[in-house]
């Protein structure tokens, strides 16, 4: 369990540790760059409640997990699907997700 903690955390500050990479190949400025952020954090404020009350009622702390820790794994590949690709929206959607 502690591990998908780990893993979530780590998916976050991916793109921070490439930020000068993402820049330059992508040929985008920081303030599209912190869009990668702001598309990670924003449905976070809400998603809480919904997660929560899921995991409270019909799947469990331990489904849950698998669960969330899937749509999180999705999310990544996804962005990694946007890098790779080179389509800065896809990377969005990715973090979106």
């Amino acid at each position: 369990m502690c591990f998908l903690g780990f893993g979530s955390y780590y998916c976050y500050d991916n793109p921070g540790a490439l930020q000068q990479q993402i820049i330059t190949d992508m040929k985008i400025d920081v303030s599209s760059f912190s869009q990668l952020y702001s598309w990670y954090s924003w449905p976070q404020t809400i998603l809480c409640f919904f997660g929560g009350f899921l995991i409270d009622r019909f799947f469990g702390i331990r489904f849950g997990a698998i669960i969330f820790a899937t749509i999180i794994f999705f999310g990544q590949l996804i962005f990694a699907a946007g890098a790779l690709l080179n389509h800065f929206w896809l990377m969005n959607f990715g973090r979106f997700m």
